[in-house]
This record gives structure tokens, C-alpha cells and sequence, in this order.
């Protein structure tokens, strides 16, 4: 039997070929397994690629990610506003840190790839694991973490 896996927000669906689109309800997320969620969990740096509209929930995931690249055609439209950013306007706002032509997005997010991978890997997952735990430490236990990781 032939199965695709495919991502849609923060649904990983498995389709068996030969069953109906009706029937590919996926299963409903275990508490804490929402894709925002795992991405702030997870050690390892994220980095989304943002080459279109980015809106409701996708645009969750990609705040989600650590890093957040875009195509100057990119728009991201805002909760409850409905404001919606050019992707220059998102980097003036700081949700995106580059800008790229279309064309020229896959590899600069290859590029950003392999310089976060160029760096040692304990270092950068301690990194990431430091920055989540200072949102729920005070200064004093935050600074005596970082001081013990030295």
C-alpha cells in the first residue's frame, strides 16, 4: 500500500492511495503537540521560509520559528486586525530578520541553515534552550543558569 505524508499547519496527515479525501480526517493532536508548541519545545534552531501569505495559524508556525526569513513579495496578515505586512514592513517590525527575491529565497534559507549548522551543535541547542527557559525565570535564577552552563 502507498501512503503520502504531508504537512498542513500543524497536522501531519498520512493519505492511503485509494481512499477517499472524506476519509482523511486526521487524528486530533495529543495536549502540548500543536506544531507552535513542539517548535518551542524542540533544542534544535527553526527557521521559516516565508515565500507568500503567511496568515492565521501559519502564521503562528512561523512566529513559532526561531528565525524567519521572506520573499520581498511575502505578506503577513495580522490577528484580529487584519492589518496585512509587505515583508519589508514585517522587517522594519522585526518579525522577519531577511528579505530576498523570490528566486533567491531557497538558497538564502540554505544558506542560514548551514551557517546555524556550521557552529557546535551543544552550543547552539544549549542556546536555544537558555533564551526559552529566561521567559519564565527571573533575572537572578536566569544569570546563575547561564553562569552554571559556562
Amino acid at each position: 500500500m502507498l501512503t503520502t505524508t504531508f504537512a498542513s499547519s500543524s497536522l501531519l496527515v498520512t493519505v492511503e492511495r485509494g481512499v477517499p479525501a472524506s476519509m482523511w480526517v486526521p487524528p486530533r493532536p495529543a495536549p502540548g503537540s500543536a506544531a507552535p508548541v513542539v517548535l518551542h519545545k524542540i533544542d534544535t534552531p527553526t527557521i521559516a521560509s516565508l515565500n507568500g501569505g503567511a496568515a492565521g495559524h501559519g502564521l503562528d508556525i512561523a512566529l513559532g520559528c526561531d528565525i524567519r526569513i521572506a520573499a520581498s513579495t511575502a505578506k503577513l496578515s495580522a490577528a484580529y486586525t487584519a492589518r496585512t505586512f509587505t515583508a519589508s514592513g514585517a522587517k522594519e517590525l522585526g518579525l522577519v530578520s531577511q528579505v530576498h527575491e523570490p528566486d533567491d529565497l531557497p538558497a538564502a534559507a540554505v544558506a542560514l541553515a548551514s551557517e546555524v549548522a556550521a557552529n557546535a551543535p551543544l552550543a547552539v541547542r544549549a542556546s536555544k534552550r537558555l533564551m526559552r527557559m529566561a521567559m519564565s525565570e527571573n533575572l537572578e535564577d536566569h544569570i546563575q543558569r547561564q553562569y552554571l552552563a559556562l
